[in-house]
């Protein structure tokens, strides 16, 4: 009898919230590079995809302040109609002007920020070259087997923007391979309305390993899917031991410090409390918070404190966040990671209050609810970190097989077919194609406009064509109408193809390669990659593979014909060096 022959590992793209915050919360970029280490430890490769959210609405990372200050603009200039409409124009310029001058006040401190969490993820992530969004993962194909969305509020829905469908595995690129969800999470639990709940159900339906955060989302699946198994797991940054952050950590200059880092919530009870506490033992109070309001400086409100030392840190990165939690004498938090941290490194630590169930349910889970505090509270310093330690040894083993074995359970399978009927949907789709002479020098050749042909002059001075009432398809067969242009002194050198696509509340626009496969404008230069990007006149259109193409713009490439002199000087020069 012949052994089978082993299977190739699988490719595996991890998705997750990890640069692109706007908050620049210090837990994202750790908690991705936890589960891609802890993978790698177990002999499992695995490449992180550079993902935008959905909501992300190209905020500027590094930079906020002009973001805010067009938000604000933009707010000034409306008029409600009713009341309740001046009310909410006055909320938004309220909350616009308070990020504006946080943001303003804290400026240099941002940029330093950004950059040393850029420096992490380029120092400890193996990762995606491009940076791709809901809509590119419409056609452009990282080329991953198995997809991986990894932890946090990964499954909540934006008032504006709905589900993040990247968050959710629900992409085209993404049809036909096995979909694996760990430790995510849809925060605040809220009621989702029917036309939500229906796609909520339906996506995460196709997801073959179902892995969640808390006991309540859990509980939402198994009642709307029973024949879908689910499994509470531990956030990836509990996977590892505390040694495996050594490798981190920056010890802070401060010594005999409390550390107080509240997340999204701003709890008043805490601030009480850690001024209490720090009073009464003679303590410096490090204030940690990622959000920037009251002009940049949020711990004044503690700063009249009876005379206490307070530093506020904002331009630290993930590093000394770690080190300012494993060093402390004490931590006051209501944020879930700050919390894992805390048990992590043994240390002593409060939870004041914070929205949803996340926080409640790590607590209860290593029977640590007295940490939680209330108007009555006493603060009780020690904590048996023994049994916590036994039930943290027992849910990382649960929650290691829980991945490793759904991971192995894929390798053991065949690949799914893919799905002709989809691919159908996709060649039948049609585009109107508009050729851009992309000059305002260029001369028409082509025939009249009238009944065939569209012909436009755009406000650039540029000429645009199109065959009137007629579209492309895309079967990977149309040819490109001919070059109707000419430019005196220069000659054509062929079109750069780029295409729209819709996805969602928007649309973006990519470059076209010769083997139908997308590349986001902001991030090629298709003159850089002529071989595989520029089409000759007449050539084939190759077959995309996306949905939902709405235009494709055909642009000219033109390049200059040499002066007789500059032909002299050059055959010269060749004659010279021959």
């Amino acid at each position: 009898m012949k052994n089978k022959e082993s299977k190739k590992p699988l490719t595996i793209g991890l998705i997750s919230i990890n640069m692109h915050t706007k908050s620049l919360n210090f837990a994202c970029p750790i908690h991705t590079w936890a589960f891609q280490h802890f993978l790698d430890e177990n002999g499992i490769k695995s490449t992180v995809i550079d993902y935008v959210p959905n909501y992300n609405d190209n905020f500027p990372s590094r930079e906020p302040v002009p973001y805010y200050e067009k938000k604000y603009s933009d707010q000034l200039k409306k008029k409600g109609q009713t009341p309740e409409q001046e009310e909410e124009i006055a909320k938004k310029l309220k909350q616009y002007k308070d990020k504006l001058d946080g943001y303003t006040a804290l400026c240099e401190e941002r940029k330093a920020r950004f950059d040393k969490f850029q420096k992490f993820i380029d120092e400890n992530y193996v990762k995606t070259d491009i940076t791709y969004s809901e809509t590119l993962l419409d056609g452009a194909d990282p080329g991953f087997d198995c997809y991986i969305c990894v932890t946090d509020v990964i499954w909540a829905c934006d008032p504006y923007w709905g589900f993040d469908r990247g968050f959710l595995l629900d992409r085209p690129v993404m049809e036909d391979k096995w979909k694996i969800a760990y430790a995510a999470s849809r925060g605040v639990p809220k009621e989702f309305d029917a036309d939500q709940e229906k796609y909520f159900f339906d996506a995460i339906s196709k997801i073959e390993h179902i892995g969640v955060r808390e006991q309540s989302l859990k509980k939402y699946i198994e009642e709307n899917l029973p024949q879908k198994p689910v499994q509470v797991v531990l956030d990836p940054v509990l996977l590892l031991g505390a040694k495996e952050y050594d490798r981190f950590i920056a010890k802070p200059e401060e010594e005999k410090y409390v550390v107080l880092y509240y997340a999204m919530e701003r709890p008043k009870d805490l601030i009480g409390y850690v001024k209490r506490y720090a009073k009464k033992r003679g303590l410096i109070i490090v204030e940690l918070t990622h959000i920037p309001i009251d002009g940049g400086i949020m711990s004044k409100r503690i700063n009249d404190a009876d005379g206490l030392e307070v530093h506020y840190l904002y331009d630290i990165g993930p590093e000394e966040w770690l080190g300012y939690i494993k060093y402390a004498e004490c931590i006051f938090t209501n944020s879930f990671h700050a919390s894992c941290f805390s048990i992590l490194f043994h240390k002593k630590f409060f939870v004041g209050n914070r929205n949803g169930d996340k926080v409640s349910h790590l607590l209860e889970l290593f029977g640590l609810e007295r940490r939680k505090i209330s108007d009555a509270s006493e603060l009780q310093d020690e904590i048996d970190y023994a049994p916590v330690e036994e039930i943290l040894q027992r849910e990382r083993k649960k929650s290691a097989d829980f991945i490793l074995g759904a991971i192995r359970e894929l390798e053991s399978r065949e690949m799914p077919t893919p799905n002709p009927e989809r691919e159908s949907v996709k060649r039948a789709q049609q585009f109107p194609i508009a050729y851009n002479s992309k000059t305002d020098r260029c001369g028409y050749t082509g025939p009249a406009d009238g009944e065939k042909i569209t012909l436009l002059s755009l406000q650039s001075g540029n000429l645009e064509y199109r065959l009137k009432d007629i579209k492309a398809t895309n079967s990977g067969q149309e040819p490109l109408l001919p070059l109707h242009y000419t430019w005196e002194g220069h000659v054509f050198r062929g079109w750069h193809l780029r295409v729209r696509i819709h996805s969602g509340n928007g649309s973006e626009w990519f470059w076209v390669k010769k083997d139908g496969s997308l590349a986001p404008m902001k991030q090629y230069d298709p003159e850089a990659h002529a071989d595989e990007a520029l089409f000759a006149n007449k050539s084939t259109i190759p077959y995309i593979p996306a949905y939902d193409l709405s235009i494709m713009v055909a642009d000219g490439v033109w390049s200059k014909i040499p002066s007789k002199k500059t032909l002299h000087e050059i055959l010269r020069g060749f004659l010279r060096h021959s």
